[in-house]
């Protein structure tokens, strides 16, 4: 229960560390219940004498492990992606080149960083240059 309401959370907020948090609460019921299979089917492999009873500890303990891991190595694999400012694909990119590439000045746009000429800086103000962002900004929210 707690899993869904952060996940639902996290994609409101567009959060990874409340996801992460969410596959925190997943991976505690899980690893909860399977860690009351093996310790159940030990205690009554002992009682009642059935040898391989003994196993299901054990084989919950390589299950919880696992699960740490493939969620452990999911987690961080979409943190890397996002700290290393992953690269969009060319049709989410293109608005923006093509909006760099109309402000006069700009020669081409390479590797996403407008090439501008040296009038450009000199003619330009700085309130007329902060214009680039807003603009990008709306292309990105009308392609939602």
């Amino acid at each position: 229960m707690l899993y869904q309401y952060k996940v639902r959370l996290a994609k409101k907020l567009n959060s990874s560390a409340l996801m992460a948090e969410a596959w925190h609460h997943r991976s505690d019921a899980i690893s909860s219940i399977a860690a009351f299979v093996g310790v159940l089917g030990a205690i009554l492999g002992a009682s009642y004498n059935i040898p391989i009873l003994v196993y299901p500890d054990p084989l919950a303990g390589l299950l919880v492990s696992l699960l740490v891991i493939k969620i452990g190595f999911s987690l961080a694999k979409e943190a890397s992606s996002t700290m290393m400012e992953q690269v969009l694909d060319a049709e989410k990119t293109q608005p923006f080149i093509e909006t760099a590439a109309k402000i006069p000045g700009v020669k081409r746009v390479m590797n996403y960083w407008p090439e501008i000429t040296d009038t450009t800086w000199s003619s330009t103000s700085a309130s007329e240059s902060t214009l680039i962002l807003p603009l990008n900004k709306d292309i990105s929210s009308q392609k939602k």
